[in-house]
């Protein structure tokens, strides 16, 4: 690749010998030229690595993060095995146990019975309504009572 190209992917569009610094830069401009320059340099070794050293590279990459993450990822996925094991049995037990609820002999009159719930309840309902009337009627006869014998 010749250096122009270099310069191009750099973002640097002037041919690398037409970077010159002037003599009049003060050091702090001098300096942020020649980190431009160093990168432009890092940026034109990276270009010239070869497919060897490019897959020795991403090898080790790989490698590293098979390391770091596939014993978490293991772990993981061994629990998540044993979570869904247990939420199975626990399902089983559940399925078991809505069988033996439908099962019961008996549970067609406890359905009738507890359909009939909201009719007594209305009815008790009614019943303590009768009742505070007739309370509220018996504290104003009381009232009455008491005025006339005074």
């Amino acid at each position: 690749m010749s250096q122009e190209k270099v310069n191009k992917v750099a973002g640097n569009t002037k041919k690398e010998e037409e970077v010159v610094s002037p003599p009049l830069l003060s050091a702090v401009e001098s300096e942020a030229i020649g980190d431009q320059n160093n990168e432009n340099d890092e940026i034109t070794n990276f270009v010239h690595l070869d497919n060897n050293q490019i897959n020795n590279a991403v090898t080790n990459f790989t490698n590293a993060f098979e390391s770091l993450f596939i014993p978490e990822f293991e772990s993981i996925s061994s629990q998540l095995v044993e979570l869904s094991q247990s939420q199975q049995i626990l399902l089983d037990i559940v399925k078991e146990q809505n069988e033996e609820w439908n099962n019961l002999p008996h549970l067609k009159e406890f359905e009738q019975i507890f359909s009939l719930m909201p009719i007594y309840s209305q009815k008790i309902h009614h019943l303590k309504q009768e009742m505070q009337f007739i309370q509220d009627k018996m504290s104003k006869m009381k009232l009455r009572s008491d005025k006339l014998l005074k």
